[in-house]
C-alpha cells in the first residue's frame, strides 16, 4: 500500500506488524494456533497450549511476510533474517522421511502423522524452503527442497492428481471422516504452483512432465468448463462425495446439510483455474505469456487485498491500520493475524514500485 498510495505510513505498520509476527514466533522457530502478544520466546518444551502448529500454512505465510517486507525495508534485514531463518529451519526439522509435513506433529488425531497437501500445506512450505534458499542460500534449505520434489513426484497418480494426504507407504490416505482417500482438485493445483516454481528455478524434465500431466488431469476433469468437484475416484475418476457419518452419497445435495454448507465440494476453484493457466503458459516456453498469466494472477490477489483491507477500515471506522492484536482473553488466532497483517503488505508489494497515488475505490475498479 506504501507504493501505490506513496504513504510512508502503510510501511510503518507493516513493520510493526512484522515486529508483532516475531514476537510471538516460538523459540523452535514455529507459531501456535493462538499467539500471545506479548513477552519473550516461549518455552522450548513446546507446552501444550503454546506449541507450534503446521496447519494452514501458517509458517509459511508468515516467512513470506517478513520476506517481502525484508525486500522493501533493507534496514530492518537483521531482526527480520533471525525471525525467517528461525522459521525455515523450524520447517527442516520438522519435515518428515517422506520429504512432506505432517498435518501436526504432536495431535493424536488419526490423520495427524500423515503427509499433507491438503490446506497447501507441505506445498507452501516447500515454496517457503524454495524462497528462503534464494535468499539466503543455506544448502540445508535446498536439500529439504529437493526432498519435498521428490514426494511430490512420487506422490502423483497415473491419472495425473494428487491426493490430500498420504501414509507412510506413499498411498494415498482419508482424512476427516467425510475426506476420503482420493484424487483431489485443489491440492493438485497446489502441487502445480509449486512444481511450476521449482521448474522455473531448475528446470528438470520430470517435474515438466508431472506439470504437464498434472494440468491436463485438472482440465479434464472438470465437471463442466470452469466448475470442478473436489474429490475424484482413483479408480474411475469419478466425483466423490463423503458425509461425516463416513457415507457416500452421489451428489452434494443428498449430504446432511451440516456437510452441504461446510465444505468446498464442488464449484469455480479458483486455485485450480490459475493453476491451469500458469502450467499452460509455463509450458508455452514464452516468457510474455506466462508473465501474463501470473500478472493476471497478481491482479486478482490484489483486488482480494483491497478487498481485505476496505474491510478492516469498516472495522475500525475508517481508520486502516492493523485490526486489535487482542482478542478474548488476550489472544488472536495466529492464522488470522498474519493475513491480517499482510493486508497492507500485499498491495505494496503487489505495486512493484512507485506509482501515482490510488484511492481504494480507483484500485477495486481495475
Amino acid at each position: 500500500m506504501a507504493a501505490l498510495t506513496g504513504d510512508a505510513a502503510y510501511l510503518a505498520w507493516a513493520r510493526e506488524a512484522a515486529r508483532a509476527v516475531v514476537r510471538t514466533q516460538q523459540c523452535v522457530g514455529g507459531w501456535s494456533a493462538e499467539a500471545v502478544t506479548a513477552g519473550a520466546c516461549l518455552d522450548t518444551a513446546m507446552p501444550s497450549r503454546q506449541r507450534p502448529t503446521l496447519d494452514e500454512g501458517m509458517t509459511a505465510e508468515a516467512i513470506g511476510f517478513l520476506l517481502d517486507l525484508r525486500a522493501r525495508s533493507a534496514a530492518d534485514a537483521g531482526w527480520i533474517d533471525a525471525s525467517a531463518t528461525r522459521a525455515l529451519d523450524f520447517l527442516v526439522m520438522t519435515q518428515n522421511a517422506q520429504g512432506a509435513w505432517p498435518y501436526d506433529f504432536l495431535r493424536g488425531k488419526s490423520y495427524s502423522p500423515l503427509a499433507t497437501i491438503n490446506d497447501d500445506l507441505s506445498t507452501s512450505h516447500l515454496r517457503a524452503l524454495l524462497r528462503g534458499y534464494r535468499v539466503y542460500g543455506h544448502e540445508r534449505y535446498r536439500q529439504a527442497l529437493e526432498r519435498g520434489v521428490g514426494f511430490l513426484l512420487r506422490g502423483q497418480s497415473r491419472r495425473g492428481g494428487w491426493a490430500q494426504q498420504y501414509d507412510a507407504q506413499g498411498g494415498a490416505a482419508p482424512g476427516r471422516s467425510f475426506e476420503p482417500a482420493a484424487l483431489a482438485t485443489i491440492e493438485s493445483a497446489y502441487v502445480l504452483h509449486t512444481l511450476i516454481e521449482v521448474d522455473r528455478w531448475r528446470p528438470d524434465p520430470a517435474v515438466r512432465d508431472a506439470i504437464a500431466r498434472g494440468a491436463w488431469w485438472l482440465t479434464h476433469t472438470a465437471l463442466r468448463p470452469g466448475f470442478w468437484a473436489r474429490f475424484h475416484d482413483y479408480r474411475d475418476g469419478r466425483p466423490l462425495y463423503q458425509d461425516r457419518d463416513g457415507r457416500f452419497v452421489e451428489r452434494v445435495d443428498l449430504l446432511s446439510l451440516e456437510r452441504q454448507r461446510g465444505y468446498r465440494w464442488e464449484g469455480p476453484f479458483p486455485e485450480v483455474a490459475h493453476a491451469i493457466a500458469l502450467a499452460e503458459a509455463h509450458l508455452s516456453a514464452d516468457p510474455a505469456a506466462f508473465d501474463a498469466a501470473r500478472g493476471q494472477l497478481s491482479q486478482v490477489a490484489r483486488i482480494a487485498a483491497v478487498a481485505g483491507l476496505a474491510q478492516a477500515e469498516a472495522l475500525l471506522g475508517g481508520n486502516a491500520g492493523l485490526l486489535p492484536l487482542q482478542g478474548e482473553q488476550g489472544l488472536i488466532w495466529a492464522a488470522d493475524f498474519v493475513r491480517n497483517c499482510q493486508r497492507a503488505q500485499a498491495l505494496w508489494a503487489a505495486g512493484g514500485g512507485a506509482v501515482p497515488p490510488l484511492t481504494l475505490e480507483a484500485l477495486l475498479r481495475e
